[in-house]
């Protein structure tokens, strides 16, 4: 597969937050991860305000988070719909393990706030999901 098809293939995927696309291109290219920083589509968002890593998350694919995080960490940091980022959306649901990665990975993205001026500490008390933030 050449790279235009591949970069277009990984951007309509990414787009229709079609997972098991984007699974069946690592099947094809099992380097097609390492190349993400050289295509933008890992930061777009879909019709539906999601970007992949918001995808990997609600669709519990976790390998898949853990690649995206490790290619680049910015992408924990990247706003989707009303301006949640993977970080605001692991702390919603109390994914502790991902929360752990994501902080480790990117420590800055404990800032970043939603469209209504929330970090992730706040959603965690209206979710009454403490337990991440217990030292």
């Amino acid at each position: 597969m050449n790279s235009q098809n591949r970069d277009q293939r990984l951007k309509e995927a990414a787009q229709a937050g079609d997972i098991d696309a984007l699974y069946g291109l690592i099947r094809q290219d099992a380097f097609v991860l390492e190349r993400i920083k050289e295509a933008s589509f890992a930061r777009k968002l879909n019709q539906d305000g999601f970007s992949p890593m918001h995808l990997a998350l609600q669709h519990d694919k976790i390998l898949m988070v853990l690649w995206l995080l490790d290619v680049d960490e910015g992408l924990a940091r990247v706003k989707g719909r009303r301006g949640m980022t993977s970080l605001h959306y692991a702390t919603e649901q109390g994914n502790i393990p991902i929360l752990t990665e994501f902080y480790e990975a990117c420590p800055e993205s404990i800032k970043v706030v939603t469209f209504e001026g929330d970090t992730a500490l706040h959603i965690a008390v209206k979710n009454n999901q403490m337990e991440p933030f217990r030292c």
